[in-house]
C-alpha cells in the first residue's frame, strides 16, 4: 500500500513540476537552483509544522525528516 501511494505521489509530482521546468528553462534558472530552493522549502516546512508540540524543533529533528 505505502509503495503504491509513493509511486502514485512521485507521478502527480512529476505532472505538476513538468510546466514549472518549462518556465524555469525559459528564464535560466538552472536544475541546480531549482534542487537549492526546493531544499531550503523542505527545511522551511519541517522546521515550521513538523515540531512536536511543546518542544523547540532542534536542527536534529529538522535533518532526520528532510533526508531521504
Amino acid at each position: 500500500m505505502q509503495e503504491s501511494k509513493h509511486q502514485i505521489l512521485t507521478a502527480v509530482v512529476a505532472r505538476i513540476l513538468k510546466p514549472l521546468v518549462h518556465i524555469f528553462l525559459r528564464n535560466g534558472i538552472s536544475c541546480g537552483t531549482f534542487a537549492d530552493i526546493a531544499k531550503r522549502q523542505f527545511v522551511d516546512v519541517a522546521q515550521t509544522e513538523f515540531s512536536i508540540q511543546g518542544r523547540k524543533q532542534s536542527v536534529s529533528r529538522v535533518s532526520a525528516i528532510t533526508q531521504g
